[in-house]
C-alpha cells in the first residue's frame, strides 16, 4: 500500500499545477539586435518516438531513469501540457510530425501538396535556411512528411537505423560547423517505439516483477465501440503490462544515454551554452493506461499528451501548465532565433511564456483522433466526445488527474457537459474540424 500510495503522490507531482517560476525575463541581448551581425544560438531539436508524457525523471516517474534529459530540464523550461492537435490515422507520428514541420493544425494542411516554393506552406527547414542556419535531419521516414523534409541542406530518412547512428550522423555534423557557422540539427530516431530497441545494459535496469503498475491502470478499457478503442479488446493483464513497461522504460533509457552523447559533443566543443536544445515526443503512448495500448485515444496519459522541454540560451529554469501544441515548436524556435515566423503558422509562439510575460498563449486544448474521438479541455475540466457511439465523458482534471472517475453519465453534470459540447463545436468551427459530433442530447 505504501509503495503504491508514493507511486500516486510522484505521478501526481507531473500534473500538479505548475508556474514559471521568477518573475519577467528578458531574453539575450541578440535577440534586441540585428540578426545579421549578432551572435545567434545554434538549435537542435530531439524528438522521440511514441513518448508517453510522464516517462522522463524529472517529470516526477518513479522508475524510468533519464539522467542525461532531466539535467537538461533543469537547466530550462518543462511544459506539462503539451500534445498532438490531432491525428487522422492510426500511426499518430506522421501528421505529428507534419505538424511539427509546417506550423500548421491536422485541418489546414494539405498532406501531398508539395512545400518547395509554396509561400502558404512554409515549412522549418526552409525557415531556418533562410535564416543564414545550415540544415540538418536525420530520423525516421516512411510516415514523415517527406516534401518537407527535403527542405533541409541534408536530409536522412531511414526508419530503421539505429540511434546510435543518428547520434554519429548528428556528433559528425556539429564539428564540422562549431564556431564556423550557426547550425540546426533535427533528430527523430524510432525510439522506443515498438519493438522498444535497447541494449542488454538497460534491459537489466528495469526487471518486469519490479515494474509498477501506473495508476491510470485498467485490466479492460470500460467501453468499447468507437475507433481506437475498439481495438484493444483484449485488455492489458497486469503480467503482460509490467513486460511491456520494462522493455518500454529501457528503450527510453537507451535513448537518453546516446542524448548524451550529443550533449557531451556541444561542450567539447564549446558550443553547449550557445546552443537552444528542445526536446519533445512525437506523440504519447499507453500501456495498460485505461485498459489501452499505443496512442489512438485521447486522454491524458494516452495518444496525444507528450513530453516537451526546451533549454538554452535566454531561456530560464521553470515549469508551466500553459498548453502548447507540438506545431508550435516552429514559432518559438523562429522568436527564440530572430527569425521571421512565416504568416501562415496556426502554431502559436510559447516564448511570452518562456520570458514569463504571460502565463499562457491559449485558454483550451483541443484534441482530436480520426472520425471517432474528439476532447476539449481547460485548466480543470475536460470532455472526450465519441460522435460514432453518441457518448460523452466528463473529467474533472483538478480532482481526478487520472480520469478515473466519468462524470459524463450523471445527472448533476447534464449541463455542464451540453455546454462543453456546444463549445467543443464552436472550437471545431474555429480550427476547419467538419466531423459532426452526433451527440445523445441535443446541441442547440
Amino acid at each position: 500500500m505504501k509503495m503504491g500510495m508514493n507511486k500516486n503522490i510522484r505521478r501526481r507531482e507531473f500534473l500538479r499545477t505548475m508556474s514559471v517560476v521568477g518573475g519577467s525575463f528578458g531574453l539575450p541581448a541578440w535577440l534586441c539586435a540585428n540578426p545579421e551581425t549578432s551572435k545567434r544560438p545554434n538549435v537542435i531539436v530531439l524528438i522521440s518516438d511514441d513518448h508517453s508524457a510522464d516517462c522522463l525523471g524529472v517529470l516526477g516517474h518513479p522508475q524510468v531513469k533519464t539522467p542525461n534529459l532531466d539535467k537538461l530540464a533543469k537547466q530550462g523550461m518543462i511544459f506539462h501540457n503539451a500534445y498532438v492537435f490531432g491525428s487522422n490515422q492510426p500511426s499518430v507520428c506522421a501528421p505529428a510530425r507534419t505538424q511539427i514541420h509546417s506550423g500548421k493544425n491536422l485541418y489546414h494542411w494539405r498532406q501531398k501538396q508539395p512545400a518547395s516554393g509554396d509561400p502558404d506552406n512554409y515549412c522549418f527547414g526552409r525557415a531556418m535556411r533562410k535564416a543564414g542556419y545550415i540544415t540538418f535531419r536525420s530520423g525516421k521516414g516512411v510516415n514523415v512528411p517527406s516534401p518537407l523534409c527535403a527542405e533541409f541542406h541534408r536530409n536522412i530518412e531511414k526508419s530503421g537505423m539505429k540511434i546510435e547512428t543518428h547520434v554519429d550522423n548528428g556528433i559528425a555534423f556539429i564539428r564540422e560547423h562549431a564556431g564556423k557557422q550557426l547550425f540546426f540539427f533535427y533528430m527523430a530516431p524510432r525510439i522506443p517505439h515498438s519493438p522498444y530497441p535497447t541494449r542488454e545494459k538497460f534491459r537489466r535496469m528495469y526487471r518486469p516483477e519490479d515494474i509498477e503498475l501506473p495508476p491510470t491502470y485498467m485490466p479492460r478499457h470500460p467501453f468499447f465501440g468507437p475507433d481506437g478503442i475498439d481495438d484493444f479488446k483484449e485488455g492489458w493483464p497486469g503480467e503482460k503490462t509490467r513486460q511491456t513497461l520494462a522493455k518500454y522504460y529501457a528503450s527510453i533509457s537507451h535513448m537518453d544515454d546516446q542524448f548524451g552523447r550529443l550533449f557531451a559533443t556541444l561542450k567539447e566543443t564549446g558550443q553547449y551554452n550557445n546552443t537552444i536544445i528542445l526536446f519533445a515526443g512525437d506523440n504519447g503512448y499507453s500501456i495498460g493506461d485505461h485498459g489501452l495500448g499505443a496512442k489512438q485515444d485521447l486522454y491524458e496519459f494516452g495518444g496525444m499528451h507528450v513530453p516537451f522541454l526546451i533549454a538554452g540560451p535566454g531561456i530560464p529554469q521553470g515549469r508551466t501548465k500553459a498548453f502548447a501544441y507540438l506545431m508550435d515548436i516552429f514559432p518559438t524556435i523562429c522568436e527564440l532565433t530572430g527569425t521571421q515566423i512565416p504568416s501562415s503558422l496556426d502554431g502559436k509562439s510559447l516564448v511570452p511564456v518562456i520570458r514569463g510575460e504571460k502565463s499562457r498563449v491559449r485558454d483550451y486544448l483541443f484534441t482530436a483522433y480520426k472520425d471517432s474521438q474528439r476532447a476539449l479541455r481547460d485548466t480543470r475540466w475536460k470532455i472526450i466526445h465519441y460522435p460514432q457511439i453518441r457518448k460523452t465523458q466528463l473529467f474533472d482534471l483538478r480532482d481526478d488527474p487520472y480520469e478515473m472517475n466519468d462524470l459524463g453519465e450523471y445527472p448533476q453534470h447534464a449541463e455542464r457537459v451540453d455546454q462543453k459540447l456546444r463549445f467543443l463545436r464552436k472550437v471545431q468551427k474555429e480550427v476547419g474540424d467538419t466531423l459532426p459530433l452526433k451527440a445523445g442530447r441535443s446541441l442547440e
